[in-house]
C-alpha cells in the first residue's frame, strides 16, 4: 500500500523493515535502486519517493518478466494515480518553501508523468487490439 498523500504535518511513518545489507544486495538487482542522494530530507516526502521507485521497479521486472498485460495496466494505473496526487503535494511544498529550483523540478514530475501515460495508452491500446477467445469464428 502506498504511503498516505496527507501534508507533511503528519507523523513520518517509519522506513523499510529490512536490514541494511540485505538492502543493499537488492539494490545490486534493482532497476532504480534507491539511494540517499534521492532523499530531500523531509520524512514523508522520501517515503513517498521511496514508494515511486518501489513501483518502478516492480514495473520494469514486470515489462521484464513479460508480466500479463492486466498485471502492467495496473501497476501503470496505480503510479499514474499517485504520481499526480504526489507531485500535486510537492509542488505546493515547493511554492509553500520558496524553493528556488521548481521550474527545473516540475519539467521533471511532466517527463515523468508522460513517460508513464504513453506506457499506460500503450498497454490500453494492446489490450483493445488483443485477440479475444469469443471473438473468434468458427468454421464448419
Amino acid at each position: 500500500m502506498p504511503p498516505p498523500l496527507t501534508g507533511i504535518n503528519e507523523a513520518p511513518a517509519v522506513a523499510g523493515k529490512i536490514g541494511k545489507k540485505q538492502r543493499r544486495e537488492q539494490d545490486r538487482m534493482t532497476f532504480m535502486p534507491w539511494t540517499q542522494a534521492l532523499e530531500v530530507g523531509i520524512a514523508e516526502i522520501d517515503e513517498q519517493h521511496r514508494w515511486l521507485v518501489e513501483q518502478t521497479n516492480a514495473l520494469h521486472q514486470a515489462l521484464q518478466g513479460e508480466a500479463p498485460r492486466e498485471q502492467v495496466g495496473a501497476l501503470l494505473e496505480g503510479l499514474m494515480d499517485y504520481v499526480m496526487n504526489h507531485f500535486i503535494v510537492e509542488e505546493h511544498l515547493f511554492i509553500r518553501l520558496g524553493y528556488p529550483d521548481t521550474e527545473a523540478h516540475q519539467a521533471q514530475h511532466n517527463l515523468f508523468s508522460g513517460q508513464v501515460m504513453s506506457l499506460l495508452h500503450a498497454t490500453t491500446a494492446a489490450k483493445r487490439s488483443a485477440p479475444r477467445p469469443w471473438s473468434c469464428s468458427r468454421t464448419g
